[in-house]
């Protein structure tokens, strides 16, 4: 049997009624599917089901209704909300690909195929407007060049892709005069990236622990006497990290963890300066405390209703929707599939957003500058901003080498077309952070810096509190993700992240792991281990995941005691409990993003062009959080890092149905779950079913 609900305590069951916080709640139709779910974090959640075992539709928290429509093969055609109609059209000619979508925002997408059914052209238009670009293949399916959008200055941009004998990636030149803009020079014996060269004669040389694999140190070297980057890194056997170091500085940050590895103490040491944090959390992974913020103030849901002064509520679906601060008054408007739609700040114009059939965003205007961005699938963006003598804009083409973006080529042009166009190295740090901006000639443009949970922090003092803002010169930040700030708010694809709370502000579909106490919560920021871990998706932490003591029933048994010898702070964990749960007294009443991967996998495709199919997801077990009311049984698990609605089953482990899903966008996409479910294309155009 599956849990009915699942609740902290030893053979204690869900009482009827209203369900606290700690308690999650499933009940399932004859054919074992999910037909309501019932999670504080995300409210209340129905399903209907067609024969077929698809999604009919869902009825949200927020009574937000959203109805989905297949064809006779089981493919989306039509999904249907307070928004409007997002359509999905099928080719009736090739196996099952899809060859164009739009959105309910007017976000039109259209896709072109070659005789091997590879996704050569991906064209898209956003009020009349169309931007297009193309993907070349060589042997192998490898993508050998990719040709952008044009601009006025430079037409289209090409870049050309290499690859060795064992079909990695080693060159990214400019096709167009052939110009050098990335190299790989060496790979250990793991594989792992030990020296590459950028198109300015920088070369960066990376040392990895043999054992763990690891980075250990990270070292930019160039022309000049000493070096741009040294970056030196210490860890924890368990795969925690235990320092980080900026030798050209001589710059110390030192940190501590609990023994469920969750970041508790930051020790920073600038020559004569010193800087201490401290933060500490429930047993269900929420920060309760942070040294800098003061005491975080949770309602009866988790939901986070105070810190550092500042006032939040949130939606029925558990999106942030009001915030209101020392950092200013913001109200939040989201879609029906829990997207920003706009930000609305109290003294300016409002920033609005708009997404593809996907969900990938593909369109923001600033009403308060005038300004517009539009994004083309994590490779390309444009800004057109209007001023008094006219319009400016700027073009920025993501290059990508080995799994990462490093570089940007930018074409800046003014009201007369008369402009500029640059190439802009980015040299990241082992988080994947842009540490240093280079240009052409090798020589340092910007330098950025994050402190441990990724708020921007002066990069020649690390130990400087005050808030700092860096304008930057590219369009890449914190682990990778675009650097715009809105609201202090760093956007990861899926949701959005404050790294100044240390909390994402909507809450995550997918349980990160539900044999852990930790993995249930839907606002933490990977695990809270933020110096190990990423989240390249915004669904889901990608790193080692490690786990701490816990008992048999995985509850979080007690705080650590945490003491400190020669500046390092250790953890016992047998210590007594230190820390308590989150407040739930007097609740508050509830009111109604591109690393290399994501950006491939946003088009289906993966690994410098080489087709990957992950394994088949394995079957996780519904357990709890203490004890399950009832015997747990396996059903489909969501696939990990996918940020592709499609590719998630009808029913996933720890989450329930997926909330909106979408169509696979090709046979090659990243998931393998979505390829082969698929079923065969039909030869006539396939009728309709509901």
């Amino acid at each position: 049997m599956r849990p009915d609900c699942v609740q902290f305590g030893q053979d204690a069951f869900a009482p009827a009624g209203q369900a606290p916080a700690r308690i999650k709640r499933f009940e399932y139709d004859r054919l074992g599917r999910v037909v309501l779910a019932d999670d504080p974090s995300r409210g209340l959640r129905v399903y209907e089901y067609n024969a077929f075992g698809e999604l009919l539709a869902e009825l949200d928290a927020n009574e937000q209704l959203i109805e989905f429509e297949y064809d006779d093969l089981g493919r989306l055609i039509s999904s249907t909300d307070d928004e409007g109609e997002t359509t999905w059209t099928w080719d009736t000619k090739k196996i099952g690909e899809l060859t164009s979508t739009e959105s309910s925002s007017g976000v039109a997408t259209s896709y072109e195929y070659d005789a091997f059914t590879r996704r050569t052209k991906i064209a898209q238009t956003i009020d009349g407007e169309t931007l297009a670009m193309r993907l070349v293949y060589g042997d192998f399916d490898r993508i050998t060049g990719v040709i952008y959008p044009g601009n006025p200055l430079t037409g289209p941009i090409a870049l050309r892709n290499l690859y060795g004998a064992d079909g990695s990636l080693i060159e990214v030149r400019e096709a167009k005069a052939n110009t050098l803009l990335w190299q790989l020079e060496q790979l250990d014996a793991a594989g792992n990236l030990e020296r590459e060269r950028f198109g300015n004669e920088l070369i960066t040389d990376r040392q990895w622990d043999p054992l763990t694999g690891r980075l250990v140190h990270l070292r930019t070297t160039g022309a000049q006497a000493s070096p741009l980057q040294d970056l030196r890194y210490t860890w924890n056997p368990v795969g925690t990290l235990a320092e980080r170091e900026d030798l050209r500085l001589h710059q110390r940050e030192q940190l501590g963890y609990d023994h469920l590895h969750r970041l508790t103490d930051v020790v920073i040491d600038v020559g004569p300066k010193h800087h201490e944090r401290q933060f500490a959390y429930d047993s269900l992974g929420n920060l309760i405390h942070a040294s800098d913020i003061g005491d975080y103030d949770y309602d009866h849901r988790g939901r986070l209703r105070f810190a550092d002064a500042t006032q939040h509520v949130w939606d029925d679906n558990g999106n942030l929707i009001y915030r209101k601060g020392p950092q200013g008054t913001h109200r939040f408007e989201w879609t029906s599939a829990d997207k920003l739609r706009r930000l609305i700040p109290a003294d300016a114009e409002p920033t609005e957003y708009r997404y593809d059939a996907e969900d990938r965003r593909a369109q923001r205007i600033d009403h308060e500058r005038a300004l517009e961005t539009v994004y083309l699938h994590g490779f390309y963006e444009r800004d057109r901003e209007t001023k008094d003598d006219g319009i400016h804009e700027t073009h920025r083409y993501t290059v990508y080498g080995r799994e990462r973006a490093i570089a940007e080529i930018v074409a800046e042009l003014s009201p007369d077309e008369i402009g500029a166009k640059q190439t802009r190295y980015l040299h990241d740090d082992h988080l994947g952070s842009v540490d240093v901006v280079t240009d052409e000639q090798g020589e340092v443009l910007q330098r950025l810096s994050y402190d441990a949970w990724g708020k921007p922090r002066d990069p020649n003092d690390w130990s400087a509190h005050d808030d700092f803002v860096p304008e930057l010169l590219v369009n890449r930040g914190y682990t990778g993700h675009e650097g715009r700030d809105d609201a202090g708010l760093v956007n990861m694809g899926g949701r959005l992240y404050d790294p100044r709370l240390g909390r994402m502000i909507n809450a995550d579909p997918f349980m990160v792991d539900s044999l852990s106490t930790q993995g249930w919560n839907r606002y933490a920021y990977v695990l809270n281990n933020p110096l190990a871990l990423t989240d390249p998706s915004g669904y889901s932490p990608d790193g080692e995941m490690i786990y701490g003591d816990e008992d048999q029933t995985g509850y979080f048994e007690g705080g650590p005691i945490i003491t400190k010898e020669g500046g390092i702070y250790h953890v016992r964990a047998d210590a007594p409990e230190t820390v308590g749960e989150s407040n739930e007294a007097d609740p508050a009443p509830d009111v109604r993003g591109t690393n290399f991967a994501s950006a491939l996998d946003s088009m289906g495709l993966l690994g410098q062009g080489q087709e990957t199919t992950p394994d088949e997801p394995e079957p996780s077990v519904w357990l709890s959080l203490g004890s399950a009311c009832s015997t747990a049984s396996s059903i489909p698990a969501c696939p990990p890092k996918s940020t592709t609605r499609s590719a998630w089953p009808a029913t996933c482990g720890g989450c329930g149905p997926r909330a909106t899903p979408r169509a696979p966008i090709a046979a090659s996409s990243a998931s393998g779950w979505a390829a082969r479910h698929s079923r065969p294309t039909p030869t006539t155009s396939p009728t309709t079913r509901r």
